[in-house]
This record gives structure tokens, sequence and C-alpha cells, in this order.
């Protein structure tokens, strides 16, 4: 993680080892990845994009004093130097964009390159073409997505859903209780294992007693980032599944950036770094990160902090997680012997995919109806 003034942080979504330090991105990484071909791209999330809009507002000077009103002077600085070292690096706004409303996502792509122009920064690819009408959301519901976005969103989701399903209607349980009824609930609705989604669960239901110290300042902050909307917990189904869907798109940008640093792009390798102005997605990235463990597959596994001494909630949780996980773990593995041996499975994991979608309409289904 390296940082960018108070607010702005640059997060890698995948180590290459659980005990090796958080990356950080300097001049070195990025002469070293240009010398062997490896394209630095910095993924930005929705908040930074709207303070690189707001810099473009024509009232606004085009000095470094408009840059550092809105936490962008580090990050510019840093951008600026590249371009003075012949640094390359690509930009990608894609996901920020398609989260937005479809007529906010239109005009602040329209005038992104104006941003360069106006603080000097140097940007190699071709200014896009002026039609942006495929970007952005005109529904902002789950089912407004296309079914391309809705495979692609759907395990996150559904995994969210779920859990604040339990959260409302398992009020009468302990944390320990509400976890491991989320787990069978999880096994029985959705199956795959996706560990992000299920560590978020441990912070949900977790409560101020569970968590002495700092921990309850950590809990707190992740509660709010994927269990609450407007700083309340979501009471009905259109609002649990409006925060589902924002816990989903936050996820969606490691998902991304770990898929492109294993497969690169069209022939090109990639370096994929999250630039966010989001602290909690930031100190989340710290508590479970992904890790390729010498695979060459980014988010191949999962490391999550167990807090296990803190008290018998954390080390109950991490020991149920850890036995859930192991399942997962099995099945990547022998994925990986079957591909090593020629065999291959794309049939089976498309069609894991293709049933995605349905699974969360189903779960859409409980959280209108409630937990039987």
């Amino acid at each position: 993680m390296t940082r960018f003034g108070n607010k702005l942080h640059a997060v890698k979504a995948s180590r290459p080892t659980n005990e090796g330090a958080d990356p950080d991105l300097t001049f070195d990484r990025l002469e070293s990845n240009q010398a062997r071909g490896i394209e630095t791209n910095f993924v930005t999330d929705n908040n930074l994009m709207i303070e690189v809009d707001r810099a473009c507002e024509v009232e606004r000077p085009a000095t470094d004093a408009t840059l550092a009103e809105l936490n962008l002077l580090e990050w510019v600085d840093f951008l600026r130097q590249c371009d003075r070292r012949g640094l390359h690096y690509g930009l990608t706004p894609f996901f920020a964009y398609a989260e937005m409303p479809a007529h906010l996502a239109q005009l602040r792509a329209a005038r992104l390159h104006q941003f360069a122009r106006k603080f000097g920064l140097i940007w190699h690819d071709e200014e896009p073409d002026s039609d942006f009408s495929d970007l952005g959301r005109t529904d902002l519901t789950f089912e407004g997505l296309d079914e391309a976005q809705q495979s692609i969103v759907a395990m996150s989701f559904s995994a969210l859903l779920l859990m604040l399903v339990v959260n409302r209607d398992g009020a009468e349980f302990s944390p320990l209780g509400k976890f491991r009824r989320y787990l069978r609930e999880y096994k029985t609705r959705i199956g795959t294992v996706s560990l992000k989604e299920i560590a978020i669960a441990r912070y949900v239901f977790a409560t101020q007693a569970e968590c002495p110290g700092s921990l309850d300042q950590v809990r707190s902050r992740i509660e709010k980032n994927f269990g609450r909307r407007d700083g309340k917990k979501p009471r009905n189904a259109e609002e649990m599944c409006a925060v589902a869907l924002n816990g989903a798109f936050d996820l969606l940008l490691f998902n991304a950036m770990n898929i492109a640093d294993t497969h690169g792009l069209e022939g090109r390798s990639l370096d994929c770094w999250l630039f966010t102005l989001d602290g909690k997605l930031r100190e989340y990235n710290d508590l479970c990160f992904n890790v390729s463990a010498g695979t060459g597959q980014a988010g191949l596994f999962t490391n999550i902090t167990t807090h296990a001494a803190t008290s018998d909630y954390w080390l109950q949780t991490g020991n149920e997680l850890h036995t859930f996980a192991a399942a997962g773990s099995k099945r990547a593995l022998l994925s990986m012997m079957q591909r090593a041996m020629g065999i291959d499975d794309n049939d089976e994991i498309l069609k894991k995919i293709a049933a995605l979608p349905g699974k969360a309409r189903a779960i859409i289904d409980l959280a209108k109806s409630g937990l039987a």
C-alpha cells in the first residue's frame, strides 16, 4: 500500500505470499515493469473519479491548490514525475463509471481528458470516442444490469445479500449463531466458496462486545461499508439489495485486478493497482488479501486476519471459516492439477458462472420473504 496524501491510497489486490510485506508503488517498480514489457495499470474507484471530475469544473483554477483541496495533489505530482522520467502507465476508470448513474458516468467520461490537459499530465493513450452512451447504469438494481454484468457481480452480490438477510432475520441469534446460520445457508443456496465475502460477514455479525480496543473501530468501518446504507442498517429487500450491490462493485475492483494480473489484456502483461479514496476498502484489503503463492495466479488463495486471540467469537468463526475454506482450496488445487495434465475444465467453470444470477434472484426472493 502506498499513500498519496492523507486520503488517497494505491493498493494491490494480491501479494506473492501471506508473509510478504504489502507492496509499494514506486518509480523503481514502474521502471522494472517497463523494462520487462509489463504495463503498470491504475484502476480508479468511484470516489476518485468524482474528485477528478470536480477538478475539471470551470470555476476551479488549474492550480495545485485546487488539487490539494480535492486530495489529488500528491497523486498528480506522482503522475507528473512518471511523465518526466518517461515512465508509462495506463489508467482504467471503467469500473468507476460502470457503477455510476448513466448521466453522470457519461458526463464525467466525456471530460476526463480535460483533467490531464488542465493539470499538465501526459496521457499516452488516445482520447476515446465521443460516444459514451453505453456507460453507467440507468437502473440501479441487480435486475437492471445486463446479463454479462449480472454474471460478474452475482457471486459477491449473493453472498453479501444473504449476509444482510441473516443479520436482519437472525436478530435473536448471538453473533456466533448468526455466523453459523450464514454458513449453513451459504452452503445450501450458493455453494461456491468465496472467502472475501464470508470474511466480511464476520465483521458485520460481530458486536462491540467481541471487539475490544481498536478492533471495534475496524469492525465498525467495515460494517459501515458493507452492512449499512446512509449509516442505517437496511431492513427491506430493496435497501438490502442496494447495499449488497454497492459492496459487490467494491469487491469487483479487486477481482478484476487479480484476473488482469494473471491473464493480462489483449496479449499485454499487467501490474494493476487500485487507487482509492475509500479508507475502508484499503483497510479491508489489509485484513483480507489474495495470495498467488508462486502459482502465477493472482487471487488463487485468500489470506484472512483471524483475530483469534481477541475473543472466543473470532477464534470460533476463524476455525469454522478455515474448515469451510479447505474444501475450496482442494478444488482449486485439483483444477490446477487437471490443467497441468491437459484436462480442460472451462466448461464446468462456465456452467457454474451461468448459474450464479439465478442463485442471486433466489436470495432476492429470500430477502423479500425472510428466513424461515
